[in-house]
């Protein structure tokens, strides 16, 4: 796939290591989860909000921001899953975020969800199993 989206490219390499073991083991050989969550991270900075990705290990990090994009992606477009991860890449990429933040503000409740999880003693994985056709169940 040919794209001029970095955050898209690096989203879609992570979405897929989550799923496939053999990838993730190729990827944690690069540097695409830390380019990813740096980029996640200056976004969240730029809107006030705090990089809660970069005080988690490299695995978690791919967890927790596959939770995020995956989420955010499914607001965006519920039926097709691709385009849903464009709009969120164009979205983020373009900060059109800093005029209208509520795709941003939905996706940083799961991190938020993700965080009070790793200090409760739960596992993210389960995370990527706790989203509904553009709902995040259990948020509060």
């Amino acid at each position: 796939m040919e794209t001029t989206s970095e955050l898209l490219h690096l989203s879609l390499l992570c979405e897929d290591a989550e799923i496939f073991p053999d990838m993730l083991d190729d990827l944690k050989k690069t540097s695409v989860i830390q380019e990813r969550t740096l980029n996640l991270s200056r976004i969240m900075l730029r809107k006030g909000y705090t990089p809660h990705l970069l005080m988690l290990d490299e695995y978690q990090q791919l967890i927790s921001a596959n939770a995020m994009i995956r989420q955010m992606a499914t607001q965006a477009n519920p039926i097709d899953k691709l385009d849903g991860f464009k709009q969120v890449a164009n979205y983020l990429e373009l900060g059109q975020f800093m005029e209208d933040s509520k795709l941003l503000d939905f996706g940083m409740s799961v991190l938020d969800h993700s965080k009070n999880n790793f200090s409760q003693g739960i596992s993210i994985k389960s995370l990527s199993h706790r989203t509904e056709k553009g709902v995040f169940l259990n948020v509060g």
